[in-house]
Parts: C-alpha cells; sequence; structure tokens
C-alpha cells in the first residue's frame, strides 16, 4: 500500500523526515519494530521482497500494526537496471 504524500498540506507536516528501508522485508518484523521504537518521529518505511506471499502477509501487517507511513514494493531488491543509473 503507497499512501500518497502529494497533499501541500501533508508535505508541510513531514518536515525532519527519517527513511528506514528493508530491502528483504519478509512478513514486516523489522519495520514494525522500528515504528514501535520510534512512534513519535516523522518515519516513512520502504520495504521490497521479491516473494508475493510475503509481500501480501507484509501488506496485511503494516495496515494493522504500523504507525508511520509506508510503501511495499514487490520486486527483486538486487536487480540493477543499467538505463536507471546513468542520469543522461
Amino acid at each position: 500500500m503507497v499512501l500518497p504524500l502529494t497533499s501541500p498540506d501533508k508535505l508541510a507536516v513531514l518536515s525532519g523526515i527519517q527513511t528506514t528501508l528493508d530491502p528483504a522485508v519478509g512478513t514486516r518484523r523489522f519495520l514494525i519494530e522500528t515504528s514501535l521504537l520510534y512512534p513519535d518521529e516523522s518515519l516513512i518505511l520502504f520495504s521490497i521482497d521479491i516473494d508475493v506471499w510475503m509481500y501480501r502477509a507484509c501488506l496485511v501487517n503494516m495496515a494493522l500494526f504500523s504507525r508511520h507511513l509506508y510503501s511495499i514494493i514487490c520486486a527483486n531488491s538486487l536487480l540493477i537496471d543499467p538505463n536507471l543509473i546513468d542520469p543522461n
């Protein structure tokens, strides 16, 4: 689930944002622990998992337990696209 950050009122509130990335999220334990350890911080949690079942489990767990904005992607976190590396 991706929560939009495009509205101006949300952007004004999110000054001093901290981000966390879990490149192999599994069922979400690292991200939930981060969310619980820093409940009053402005966090955005990012995660990637290649397994669609783990991706779905993470979506459910984040919807139930996360206190922060999050973005979860079902993809291979080790795959590098050479076309995206070149800034030209």
